[in-house]
């Protein structure tokens, strides 16, 4: 079963939002735990956006996810969480948060630039490998202790805009955004070790 979940949400003639959340290996409700959070914050925004900055609304719907993954943990009684990286895009101007290790990269003048920073243990002699993929930061219900990431940049006609979770990125090289279509490097994933998702936004 795949646990990512993702929307593409068009909110006005120039504001869309983007979600992808990834459920998480070893906690149960995987898939139920990342449409809730999708869910919320698409409610969260489209409700908000017009009264508040779009960094502080962006915050504040993860905030309303993190509570509602609360609820459900303690109805269920039972632990269950996603990463999740969101893009809004409101004219030339994109704002990005997220929590956990899903990507976004922009895809520029053919460079390419990692727009997140994964929230997950790195393997080092003290980390065994088992552990090098466990989230540091993620929605699963419990008190945030930082504030939540969220970058703003500004779009250039023909830049192009992947959100993808670890089963894609870690099932391709990272150059191959450059010159294969999001299509085209999903044919190439033959023997994926994990499931994976990808949204590729393209600036006209």
């Amino acid at each position: 079963m795949n646990e990512d979940r993702l929307l593409i949400c068009p909110i006005s003639g120039d504001c869309s939002l983007y979600i992808l959340a990834d459920g998480m290996g070893g906690y149960t409700y995987g898939d139920f735990a990342a449409q809730l959070i999708i869910d919320t914050i698409r409610e969260y925004v489209i409700k908000d956006l017009e009264t508040a900055s779009p960094k502080k609304v962006l915050r504040m719907a993860i905030e309303q996810a993190n509570e509602k993954i609360y609820n459900e943990s303690v109805r269920l009684k039972s632990k269950m969480g996603a990463a999740v990286t969101i893009l809004l895009s409101i004219n030339k101007q994109v704002y990005i948060a997220w929590l956990g290790d899903v990507r976004a990269y922009l895809i520029s003048n053919n460079q390419i630039e990692l727009l997140t920073t994964d929230h997950r243990l790195v393997k080092s002699q003290d980390v065994p490998f088992d552990y090098a993929s466990i989230l540091t930061r993620c929605i699963k219900g419990k008190k945030f202790e930082n504030t939540i990431p969220v970058n703003e940049l500004s779009i250039e006609k023909g830049d192009k805009l992947i959100v993808c979770s670890d089963g894609f990125y870690r099932s391709i090289q990272e150059e191959c955004l450059l010159y294969f279509s999001l299509k085209e490097l999903i044919q190439k994933i033959y023997d994926p070790k994990d499931d994976y998702s990808a949204i590729e936004i393209s600036f006209q």
